[in-house]
Formats: structure tokens, sequence, C-alpha cells
């Protein structure tokens, strides 16, 4: 199956770059939305690609990066949540994320 691919994010709606963030698992910004990040119930920031524990947007983007890269990955609402809202994000809303890629494991 996919690589393993650790990294540090935080998701944007965007409109003319990135507006509202909506999610994150650094420290330092989780705070701003409320969210403690050790206490969720998974290993946010480790995902194996091509196993669908993301979002289409965010998988393919992801996809071919090397440890100690930096990016900002975007994509239509198609790619995110599409026709539905999801937390604070409106229904069929483009996304960024600004993603620091601290290890890839070769699968």
């Amino acid at each position: 199956h996919g690589d393993s691919v650790f990294f540090k994010y935080a998701g944007y709606t965007f409109s003319n770059g990135p507006s509202s963030l909506f999610d994150t698992n650094l420290d330092s910004l989780s705070s701003k939305l409320g969210i403690e990040i050790r206490e969720r119930n998974f290993d946010y920031g480790k995902c194996r690609l091509a196993e669908g524990e993301l979002i289409k947007g965010l998988e393919l983007g992801l996809t071919g990066v090397k440890g100690g890269e930096y990016s900002y990955i975007i994509f239509p609402s198609s790619l995110g949540f599409g026709k539905s809202r999801t937390g604070i994000v409106p229904k069929m809303t483009p996304l960024i994320y600004e993603v620091w890629i601290t290890k890839i494991k070769k699968q």
C-alpha cells in the first residue's frame, strides 16, 4: 500500500489566499481553534497514502513529497468536502493546506 507520511499542517478555507483556519495539528495554532490535539483518537500528522485516510485533495498533494519539504496544497471543493458542510467549512469551499513534511516511511 502507500508510504507513510508524517507532517504538520494548517488547513484553511481558500478565497484569494488562505482565509479561515479550520484545522491544524500545530500546537501554536490549535489554541486559536480550541483544539486539543493530544486528545484526538488517532496519530494525527501521520497517514498512509492511497488508503483513504485523507480527503482526496490532500492525498493527491502529498503524493511524491520528500522529508523536509514545505508547501501549500490548494484544491477545489470537489477534492475536499464537496457538497457537505464540515465543521466551520461551508459546502463547496476550496481548501488550502500549509504543510511541513517531517518524515517519509517507505512501504
